[in-house]
C-alpha cells in the first residue's frame, strides 16, 4: 500500500528528468537557459559548502516563523471564537492584512526591524499566518451542536467549553491548517531573504540567491531551488508526521 502511493510521483519525476535531460541538446537549448539536471546536480556538489549552511539558517528563520504563525493564529481564532464582538470588530482587518501584498510591507519591516533575521521571521510569520488563523477559527465554530447543548445543560465555563469542546473539535482543522502553512514557510523565509537578507555568513537560500542571478547562473539558481524545495518538504513532512500521531491521540 505504501509503495502503490510512493511508485507513482517517483516515477513520474523519473521521467521527467530523463526528458529534461535529453530535449534541450535536441532542441538547441544553452544551458544558460535551461540547465540540465545533471548541470545542476553538479552544481549543487559545487556550491554544497554554501548551499548546505544557507539552507540551515533558512530552516531556522521559517520554523520560527511558522511557531510563531502557529502561536499567533490559535490566540487570535480564540479570541474570534469566545468572544463575537472581538471576532465582528478584527476580522475585517485580519483579512485586509491577508489580501495586502506582502512585498508593499517589507519595507516597513525592514525600517522596523531592520535587515536580518528578525525581519525574515515577520515575513515568513505574516505568510503563514493566516491559513492557521482561518482554519482554527472555522474549526472551533463548527463544532457538533448537540455537543454544545449539552455543555451547556452541563452548566460548563466558557473555559471548560473552549479547552473540553471547541480545541479538540477543531484538531483537524487546525492541523490542515498547520499543514498550508507549512507549505508556505519555507516560501516565506526565501522571500524574506531575497528582500531584507544581509550577508553570506548570516543569510539563507534567498541572498544565494540574489548573488546567483545577479551573476545570470542559471544552474546555481536552480540548485537554490531545489535545495529549498527539500528544505519545505521536511517541513510538509514532520507536520503530516506530528499531526497523524495528535489525530490518533485524540
Amino acid at each position: 500500500m505504501r509503495l502503490s502511493r510512493i511508485l507513482p510521483p517517483v516515477l513520474t519525476a523519473f521521467v521527467i528528468l530523463i526528458i529534461w535531460q535529453v530535449l534541450p541538446p535536441i532542441l538547441e537549448i544553452k544551458d544558460y537557459l535551461l540547465p540540465r539536471p545533471s548541470l545542476v546536480y553538479h552544481t549543487i556538489v559545487k556550491e554544497a559548502q554554501f548551499l548546505v549552511p544557507a539552507a540551515g539558517r533558512t530552516a531556522i528563520a521559517a520554523a520560527l516563523g511558522l511557531l510563531s504563525a502557529i502561536a499567533g493564529g490559535l490566540i487570535v481564532a480564540s479570541f474570534f471564537t469566545m468572544f463575537v464582538s472581538v471576532r465582528r470588530s478584527f476580522l475585517p482587518w485580519v483579512l485586509i492584512l491577508q489580501m495586502t501584498p506582502v512585498i508593499v510591507l517589507v519595507p516597513l519591516i525592514a525600517i522596523w526591524l531592520g535587515s536580518g533575521l528578525a525581519s525574515i521571521v515577520a515575513i515568513t510569520f505574516l505568510i503563514s499566518f493566516f491559513p492557521i488563523a482561518a482554519s482554527a477559527s472555522s474549526g472551533m465554530s463548527q463544532v457538533d451542536p448537540n455537543y454544545a447543548d449539552l455543555f451547556k445543560v452541563m452548566k460548563a465555563s466558557r473555559a471548560q467549553t473552549f479547552w473540553k469542546l471547541w480545541v479538540p473539535g477543531a484538531l483537524p482543522s487546525v492541523i490542515t491548517g498547520v499543514k498550508i502553512a507549512a507549505t508556505l514557510a519555507t516560501v516565506g523565509a526565501v522571500s524574506g531573504e531575497y528582500m531584507v537578507g544581509t550577508n553570506p555568513a548570516e543569510s539563507g537560500l534567498g541572498y544565494l540567491l540574489q548573488i546567483y542571478w545577479s551573476r545570470t547562473d542559471t544552474a546555481a539558481v536552480f540548485a537554490v531551488a531545489v535545495v529549498a524545495c527539500i528544505v519545505g518538504y521536511c517541513f510538509v513532512a514532520l507536520v503530516n508526521w506530528i499531526g497523524a500521531r495528535l489525530l490518533i491521540r485524540d
